[in-house]
Formats: structure tokens, C-alpha cells, sequence
């Protein structure tokens, strides 16, 4: 897990480092093979068949694919393909912050200042 983490935090520091202007005067060919190996690197290090990364540049979007879109046929993601992502940020924003809190950085029983304080509610985070 902490590979992946690693991975994504490499995809995103590459990302980060693309001035606004970089991007939107980048050919679409150019950003993709900045991010790719970004992207590739995620996939062998989460062990999934293939990730698709879409970023929008103004009124167009660059694809950007690594590995497979269908396993059963070993075929790519097609153009202007759909994921259903539903609530996996969730899920992800929560395995982030239980290996923080098995890491001993987050402490689960901490209290909440930002939330407002309620009588006789305590805040689980």
C-alpha cells in the first residue's frame, strides 16, 4: 500500500510541477508523455490491469491510459470511455488516514477543533 501511496504522490508532484500556461499551451501528445509514466508507475505498483487519468485543458481533454480496460479481451481503454468512480474517494481518503493513524500521525481520538461543538456529541474522526 505505501508503494501505491508513493506512486500516486509521484503522479501528482509531476502534475503539480506544469504551470497552468504549460498545460493549456501543451499539445495534447506532449502532456500525455509527461504523465504516462506517472501513470504506469501506479499501475504495477497498485497490481491493477490498467488506470485511465482525463484532464481537461480548457474545452479539451487528453487521455491518458496504462495496461488494459478489459482484462477478458486484453483490449485498451477505448476513446471517451466511462468509469463509474461512485463514492471511492471515500474509501481512499479513509485507507490514507488509517495508515496515518497506524503510523502513530493521526490520533483518531483526538478532538475535532474545527467542528463546532455540540452538547453531549463528540467527534470521531
Amino acid at each position: 500500500m505505501r508503494r501505491f501511496v508513493l506512486a500516486i504522490t509521484v503522479v501528482a508532484a509531476v502534475f503539480s510541477t506544469l504551470t497552468a500556461s504549460a498545460i493549456s499551451t501543451a499539445r495534447p501528445e506532449a502532456l500525455a508523455s509527461l504523465l504516462r509514466p506517472g501513470l504506469d508507475e501506479v499501475v504495477r505498483a497498485a497490481d491493477v490491469p490498467g488506470a485511465q487519468l482525463i484532464v481537461t485543458v480548457g474545452d479539451r481533454d487528453v487521455q491518458i491510459d496504462s495496461g488494459v480496460g478489459d482484462i477478458g479481451t486484453n483490449t485498451p481503454f477505448p476513446d471517451n470511455s466511462q468509469v463509474r468512480i461512485a463514492s471511492n474517494t471515500k474509501t481512499f481518503v479513509a485507507t490514507v488516514v488509517l495508515l496515518l493513524v497506524a503510523e502513530g500521525k493521526v490520533d483518531l481520538d483526538a478532538p475535532g477543533g474545527a467542528l463546532p461543538a455540540r452538547r453531549g456529541v463528540r467527534a470521531r474522526w
